[in-house]
């Protein structure tokens, strides 16, 4: 069927129709309820994305097998709020109801259940620790010791009259002949932090290993300290 004449259409029941492709909603952008269960869909890539003004979308009762796919096609319906996909393979995956639930943040009914702000908390610890866990493969920094660097300093044999004085932000009295000495402990004494990043600048590209005939050389790591 072809519904582009209905431009202005906005709500649009065609479940329990054996439908296998949805091939007929190209100029249908005023949409904002649609009812696909109950077909047989296997896939909705390239189908879907420029339906933005969607609000309900039901496709329950389908063969939707690829999750990532699906997120993908519904990540540009913004204005989202109730998705059904139970009842499909998808549904099945690990941690299905909390991916949807991070990727596609305008939701707030998914599979007739209601998406709590303990859900919401759930899915963003477990999937932005593993955004962070994959970029720490590209680029990390960690803390290491702080090289000890205040054995030149000594301590002052005199202490003041008032203990509690504060003293370049040391509140037990004053350790040390000048305030600028123990300012310059407190400075050594912070962590440092390490960044470390390959350097492929110096890694000979494919086509010219090929032409001089030499082996693969694996990239340099460049390691920086700062505090």
């Amino acid at each position: 069927c072809d519904l582009s004449p209905f431009k202005n259409l906005k709500y649009l029941w065609v479940n329990d129709n054996d439908l296998k492709i949805v091939d007929f909603l190209d100029r249908n952008y005023c949409l904002s309820e649609l009812h696909l269960e109950n077909n047989h869909l296997t896939s909705i890539t390239g189908r879907m994305s420029h339906l933005t003004n969607v609000n309900t979308l039901m496709l329950h009762g389908n063969q939707l097998m690829n999750l990532d796919s699906v997120v993908k096609e519904l990540k540009s319906m913004a204005t989202l709020k109730n998705l059904s996909l139970f009842y499909n393979p998808v549904a099945h995956e690990p941690d299905y109801r909390l991916f949807i639930i991070y990727n596609i943040p305008s939701l707030e009914l998914l599979d007739r259940k209601e998406i709590t702000k303990k859900e919401r908390d759930k899915a963003r610890r477990l999937y932005e620790e593993e955004r962070e866990r994959i970029a720490g493969t590209v680029a990390f920094g960690r803390r290491c010791t702080t090289p000890n660097t205040t054995s030149y300093i000594t301590r002052s044999t005199h202490h003041s009259a008032n203990p509690s004085r504060e003293v370049a932000n040391n509140f037990y009295g004053k350790p040390y002949d000048d305030p600028e000495q123990a300012v310059a402990v407190r400075a050594n004494q912070r962590g440092l932090v390490e960044y470390s990043r390959f350097d492929w600048g110096k890694v000979v590209p494919a086509h010219e290993r090929h032409i001089a005939k030499t082996t693969r050389s694996n990239p340099q790591i460049i390691t920086l300290q700062f505090k």
